[in-house]
């Protein structure tokens, strides 16, 4: 995976090579910042947006989300290097009020600078657009304290009857009249309020804009009551990622399963960490509790005893894996930590039992099997046999193969995190 600094200099090369015009809207100060988690508004012709979708399906370190916003948002993208996430917020037609465009995309792809290898837009079309996405396209009346510092820096250096103008052939006379007011002397309460107002001025110029309102009020509708989610769930063909980490006893499966899931957190995916393991809380099963040393290989005899257990433990994975296959339904991203594989890795079940387990639950979309040496093993957890583990070992690296397990070592936490995350990331951007 690409770094930051190079992820974002081939990205824009790779525009324009492909002559989209585009430029930065908002927070271009994350490519060039410290920051490892950050989000990018830009602005692309309409146009240009199918040529677009080609270069960020290309692009290893970019993953389309499903989200659309309104019309003017129609593409939303995440991108995963190695030092930062990313999301990129790509608009067309302009800025404006849910999916009607009050500053058009003609004005603003003229208005624009270059600023190191990308562009932004000029001092008086940032102006504006900051404007119009604060104080008409926001709900939250605090919002623009983000922007705030920077606005102001801008408005005192520019042309007040310059942008006055601006505000006069967006909105009318009076209306610019009362926004400069405000504006100069920090009256947000009452920009806030001029909100309504303002829509009406631009919808009495287009009342075609009216539809485009229309239309994209529904999808956010959608969006707020997650209604996508029930379309997700009747589709057939949909399935969200399941992972499961199997290995030893501190071999280091919960460490990196939680890793996982906050990785997960930061990019805005849904998910759930579920115990799917073998160890069951069923009174009759409790009573044969054992140490692990004695559970290693213990259903491998032929016997009632042992045959009425396997049959015991796979029913009661039904009700599990139900659970698991309505998450994924409803499009989260499970991880588990173990698996129904302990019975033949860890109990030892053979011949029919064996490929009945592998039967009755779903295939992970990836198995990471967690090895560390039996040595590091023991010395982090006293309690563990070491004959035990190296028996449990030689048990799963006889069935890498049949479970399709992917070995991560695990003697480095740093590494084995990186690869875990890498594997991760091409599932979400492949798998989903």
């Amino acid at each position: 995976m690409k770094n930051k600094e190079s992820f974002f200099k081939e990205l824009f090369l790779n525009l324009q090579k492909n002559k989209i015009s585009y430029t930065i809207l908002r927070n271009s100060s994350f490519i060039s910042n410290k920051d490892s988690l950050g989000e990018i508004d830009l602005l692309v012709k309409n146009k240009d947006l199918r040529k677009l979708k080609k270069i960020i399906k290309k692009n290893i370190n970019c993953s389309k989300r499903n989200e659309t916003i309104d019309l003017t948002h129609p593409l939303l993208v995440l991108a995963k290097g190695s030092d930062f996430i990313c999301f990129l917020d790509f608009q067309v037609k302009g800025v404006g009020y849910c999916g009607a465009p009050i500053l058009k995309e003609s004005f603003l792809l003229k208005n624009i600078k270059k600023e190191k290898n990308y562009f932004v837009l000029k001092e008086y079309s940032y102006l504006l657009m900051l404007f119009v996405h604060n104080f008409i396209f926001k709900r939250e009346k605090d919002y623009f304290k983000k922007y705030e510092k920077e606005f102001y820096e801008i408005f005192k250096r520019i042309d007040k009857k310059k942008l006055k103008l601006n505000f006069y052939a967006l909105f009318g006379y009076k209306n610019a009249g009362k926004i400069l007011n405000n504006l100069s002397h920090k009256k947000f309460k009452e920009l806030n309020l001029m909100k309504k107002k303002l829509i009406l001025k631009h919808l009495s110029k287009n009342p075609f804009d009216s539809f485009k309102i229309i239309y994209s009020k529904g999808i956010r509708f959608l969006n707020y009551f997650n209604i996508w989610s029930f379309f997700y769930f009747l589709n057939p063909f949909k399935l969200a990622p399941l992972v499961s980490f199997v290995g030893t006893d501190g071999s280091g499966k919960s460490t990196l399963a939680n890793k996982l899931k906050k990785d997960l957190d930061i990019m805005g995916i849904k998910n759930q960490i579920v115990s799917a393991g073998v160890f069951s809380r069923i009174k009759f099963i409790k009573r044969k509790k054992k140490g692990y040393s004695e559970k290693v290989n213990s259903l491998k005899k032929e016997n009632l005893n042992s045959g009425f257990e396997i049959i015991a433990r796979l029913l009661f994975q039904i009700p599990l894996q139900l659970k698991i296959l309505y998450l994924r339904k409803k499009g989260i991203f499970v991880i588990t930590d173990r698996y129904i594989y302990d019975l033949i890795t860890l109990f030892g079940t053979t011949r029919i039992w064996k490929n009945l387990t592998k039967i009755i639950s779903q295939k992970p979309t990836k198995t990471f099997y967690i090895f560390s040496s039996p040595k590091s093993i023991y010395g982090r957890n006293k309690e563990l046999n070491l004959n035990s583990i190296k028996k449990v070992q030689n048990s799963f690296e006889n069935n890498l193969k049949f479970l399709d397990l992917y070995k991560i070592k695990n003697e480095n936490l740093s590494f084995a995190t990186k690869e875990i995350l890498s594997e991760g990331w091409k599932i979400i951007k492949y798998g989903r």
